[in-house]
């Protein structure tokens, strides 16, 4: 049951996830830069998550947790930026495409690191999943010569990074409760996506323009949902593709039996 549970956390928080390329389609319609989309996604989602945490009242945390917690929030801003450089060159469904290929990235991933060749089931696994996510995104339908090769590497790019940072929301400072988690991971993105971008402008533009729409958006579905189900979840379900088999597995136990 609990794995159950956890398994469709991680499956929530990726749909969240996935959701941000339309959202940010339509903020490039309104002349916002793929910056100015992440500055507001990470800088409102923080200040949503902050005034969570501060009703916690669970502040102590060591300096060791705190910084592996804030480099695992760095990695997802590079996710999103990564993945905004691929959404404003390529369609929405394509873009997403590329970014859900973190499944299989991340097998290797942590093959390489387990120094632990992906056993039959995995790798058959992978080629499902491949198929799968190219025919949900019609790319079969695009012409490749069609396709941005600068939309199709940060797509790829954004793809690697996001397995990098599952594989780290899965393994450090594990033993924190989930809202410090959250807390610091979100706090790490805010602070590398905001020097990374011009914050005067940012903030301006938030106050001044609709940008403050989009960062309530892209804040919620890009850092609050999927940040919140990634800490409570990555830690016990693990970050690659056991995931899908937790699931599966849970599924197939709570199966109704067939009749004599």
């Amino acid at each position: 049951m609990q794995l159950l549970k956890y398994s469709i956390m991680v499956l929530i928080g990726s749909i969240s996830y996935g959701t941000l390329s339309t959202m940010m389609k339509f903020g490039f319609m309104d002349g916002h830069s793929s910056g100015e989309l992440v500055g507001s996604q990470y800088l409102v989602g923080w200040l949503i998550v902050s005034v969570l945490f501060l009703f916690s009242f669970k502040y102590k945390v060591s300096w060791k947790s705190a910084g592996l917690l804030l480099i695992t929030g760095m990695m997802s801003t590079f996710v999103g930026k990564a993945y905004a450089v691929s959404v404003s060159e390529l369609p929405a469904s394509i873009a997403v495409v590329f970014l859900f290929q973190f499944t299989w990235i991340g097998v290797l991933i942590e093959s390489f690191l387990n120094k632990r060749r992906p056993d039959k089931n995995k790798l058959i696994a992978i080629f499902v999943l491949f198929i799968g996510t190219l025919l949900a995104g019609a790319i079969f339908g695009q012409p490749l010569s069609g396709l941005s090769l600068k939309g199709v590497s940060f797509g790829l790019l954004s793809a690697l990074l996001f397995a990098l940072y599952m594989y780290c929301n899965s393994q450090f400072a594990v033993g924190e409760s989930s809202m410090k988690r959250l807390f610091f991971i979100a706090t790490g993105g805010m602070l590398t996506a905001v020097f990374t971008t011009n914050p005067v402008t940012l903030v301006t533009d938030l106050v001044q323009t609709n940008l403050w729409y989009y960062g309530l958006l892209l804040g919620t579905l890009g850092v609050l949902v999927p940040f919140f189900f990634f800490a409570v979840s990555l830690p016990k379900v693990g970050s690659g593709l056991e995931r899908f088999f937790v699931l599966r597995n849970c599924l197939q136990q709570w199966s109704f039996p067939s009749s004599s």
